[in-house]
């Protein structure tokens, strides 16, 4: 209908004094001070929900915002890497590559570490043959420090080293490596607390979240030296052929092999 609102409609302000100037004088003060509060209160009421739905439109955005944004884990990894200042030397006429291991480690160690502050890494993956060329005799072995220690020695990985042995690491002691993650050595000998060395055995597995904690991602770690004996053995005699084990750590080898 035409007149819908008309008769129950809410007073216009400017008829509101109409409507004070036809009660009793008496009255009026009060009725005045009332319809003023009533306004009053209909302004802050109106602004709350202003500012409510303000705050609800920036929550909404924040959690639109979280949903859409990629999500990933950043870790770096590192292979083949076992050099220091004294245990990488090679007879001359080896491959050129093999020589000059300890810079080159150094080297790796520093674009390694500016890497890992560019992506906010939160882990390293160390992936075999840690130590060259004999891998290392105990837990408290000098290459501990030399090999690993003081060329990785940056802010930015100081955090989990997930590791594994590889070919050359098994030609010294490999359970040393174990032992040196078992005996928390890297909080007791440097004191990186906790330990960043994590090998607790042969073969394990660890899962990390993502960033935002939407996957999981599982890292399954196998020594591949024990499960492929013929192959690594054969490795085993190259090196020997080429200078970087002595009859007696293949002997030593092969024995273990068995």
């Amino acid at each position: 209908p035409a007149n819908y609102g008309k008769k129950y409609g809410s007073l216009p302000d400017e008829e509101d004094d109409i409507a004070v100037g036809s009660i009793a004088p008496e009255e009026a003060g009060r009725v005045g001070t009332a319809i003023r509060a009533a306004r009053r209160c209909r302004s802050i009421i109106c602004a709350m929900f202003g500012a409510l739905a303000c705050l609800a439109g920036a929550v909404l955005l924040v959690y639109v915002y979280l949903q859409s944004a990629p999500d990933d884990l950043s870790f770096v990894t590192i292979g083949d890497w076992g050099c220091g200042p004294t245990n990488c030397a090679v007879p001359p006429g080896a491959p050129e590559g093999y020589h000059h291991g300890g810079l080159n480690t150094k080297n790796v160690a520093f674009s390694m570490a500016r890497t890992a502050e560019n992506i906010g890494s939160k882990f390293v993956l160390a992936l075999g043959d840690n130590f060259y060329w004999r891998g290392v005799h105990s837990a408290t072995d000098p290459l501990w420090k030399s090999v690993w220690e003081q060329p990785f020695d940056y802010p930015s990985l100081q955090t989990p080293w997930y590791a594994i042995l590889g070919n050359h690491d098994h030609y010294g002691n490999p359970e040393a490596q174990i032992e040196f993650s078992r005996q928390d050595l890297d909080c007791k000998q440097f004191g990186h607390c906790p330990s960043r060395w994590v090998l607790p055995r042969y073969w394990y597995s660890v899962v990390h979240p993502s960033a935002r904690n939407r996957f999981d991602v599982q890292f399954v770690f196998i020594d591949t030296v024990i499960l492929a004996q013929s192959s690594s053995h054969a490795l085993a005699q190259e090196k020997a052929r080429m200078g970087a084990l002595d009859p007696q750590d293949l002997h030593r080898w092969e024995q273990w092999a068995k």
